[in-house]
């Protein structure tokens, strides 16, 4: 079953676009995965999403290995410019294309400890292979790379909270977060000290890694440091207050600099509990067309979407609009897109659906950062 919003893994090649000079011209053998190995984990959000809260042990994982993570140590970065990984993949659709080391994007990966058997523990274990794939082959491979065209990616790995934290209330969903978010802190903090050298950022989450880059933006960013080096915030997946922060503000425009874009996408029509159409408080931008409130937008996507096959794209798919604290899109059209005929919930896709929209618009202003810090 290929399902538009849950990529299967990278194909059997997967061409690289390593940032070294060493690394250039060669290709990455991968073990091909299961078609469905990403749909399992968007399944498993949606029943964890329907489950009762039970009781859990939280004892089973947080009494042991509570140290802090070394950074210094490679493996426990999934994406990291010393190392070939999935983040320097290049898909066929963007063969031509050349790496320009412009900037350092600091990406923290959405949930993949999502196995309902799991659930009673609180946060993953830094070094399960089987979740470091998880994470390796969704999120690394489909988002992350999205942005290699235009610099280096550090990705940490960090003990995330379990899946099903996310639909408890109390001590234990309190202590699972913050424990996930001492790592991403002590992994931001050892980029700036070992790593940054004064490079332009752009720092960018999905889901769960945006949950953590709001509070890292709050407690170490936002009217901290200096906010003119960071060219974007992506603080995709989650609800941001358009006040949110004291200084940093929400992106009106594509080419704005300095601020934050941010998007949740759901099917037209969609209605759930956690979404309010006529809510304007939440900060929604449409990759497409940066505007267009109160219209769809006047044309399809026209940047490729990379949806189960790393290697194809699909343009003119989907039509877009922001409606309340919403991104709502058109059911997407493509060969094979019968199967996701009933998908009314596109959290899984909210980048991949807009990888070629979001490779052009970071490009393009990382261009005009250049231009204006060039006099």
């Amino acid at each position: 079953m290929n399902n538009l919003m849950c990529p299967a893994g990278p194909p059997k090649d997967v061409k690289l676009n390593f940032k070294t000079s060493s690394m250039n011209g060669k290709f990455f053998k991968y073990r091909r995965c299961e078609v469905l190995v990403y749909l399992i984990i968007c399944v498993q959000v949606f029943i964890a999403s329907s489950c009762k809260t039970q009781k859990v042990n939280t004892n089973i994982y947080e009494n042991k290995n509570r140290e802090s993570l070394d950074y210094n140590n490679l493996t426990n970065w999934a994406a990291h410019p010393l190392v070939k990984d999935l983040s320097d993949s290049l898909s066929d659709v963007y063969k031509s294309d050349v790496n320009e080391d412009l900037v350092d994007i600091f990406f923290l990966h959405p949930t993949t400890f999502t196995d309902k058997k799991d659930e009673h523990i609180s946060n993953a274990d830094i070094n399960d292979e089987k979740i470091n794939r998880q994470t390796d082959n969704s999120s690394i491979l489909y988002q992350s790379s999205v942005f290699n065209q235009v610099g280096r990616i550090y990705a940490p790995r960090y003990r995330q909270a379990h899946i099903h934290r996310y639909y408890m209330k109390g001590e234990d969903q309190m202590y699972a977060f913050q424990f996930a978010y001492e790592d991403v802190r002590e992994a931001f903090k050892y980029y700036m000290k070992y790593y940054n050298n004064g490079r332009p950022i752009i720092i960018a989450g999905h889901s769960q890694g945006t949950t953590h880059a709001i509070r890292l933006l709050k407690e170490l960013i936002d009217n901290h440091i200096d906010q003119g080096r960071v060219v974007n915030f992506f603080l995709i997946g989650m609800p941001v207050k358009k006040n949110e922060f004291k200084v940093i503000s929400p992106c009106a425009e594509k080419e704005d600099l300095h601020c934050y874009y941010s998007w949740r996408t759901y099917r037209r029509g969609y209605k759930g509990k956690f979404v309010n159409r006529n809510d304007s408080s939440i900060q929604v931008n449409n990759p497409v067309e940066t505007r267009g409130f109160d219209e769809w937008s006047s044309k399809v996507n026209k940047g490729k979407s990379i949806l189960w096959n790393y290697n194809i794209g699909y343009d003119g798919i989907l039509k877009s609009k922001v409606q309340g604290n919403m991104l709502w899109i058109s059911r997407p059209t493509f060969p094979g897109g019968i199967l996701g005929l009933f998908m009314k919930n596109y959290h899984a896709g909210d980048i991949n659906l807009f990888y070629g929209e979001m490779r052009s618009m970071v490009r393009k202003n990382m261009l005009i950062y250049y231009e204006l810090n060039s006099h």
